[in-house]
């Protein structure tokens, strides 16, 4: 799951917009999270960089993870996560 973090982040967000939007949320709009960097003032470029930082740091966690000595590393690495996506 961790993997798959910045894209399931992406499509739960995506989908809460659209639907407190009174919106299907399977019809395309510009609130993916790429979309959003870039209305906020980052180049394309920059956006594009932006998400290969947090999907690498997310990547990394996700490596590590099965390494963790203890349940409490574990949960940390798992809230290093969310603190990233957030």
């Amino acid at each position: 799951m961790i993997v798959l973090a910045v894209p399931l982040y992406d499509l739960i967000v995506v989908s809460a917009i659209r639907l407190g939007r009174g919106k299907s949320p399977f019809v395309g709009d510009t609130n993916h999270f790429s979309h959003r960097l870039v209305a906020r003032g980052m180049s394309r470029r920059t956006a594009v960089l932006c998400l290969y930082l947090v999907s690498a740091a997310t990547a990394v966690a996700a490596i590590i993870l099965p390494y963790a000595p203890n349940t409490f590393v574990a949960i940390l690495i798992f809230a290093q996560t969310l603190l990233i996506l957030a």
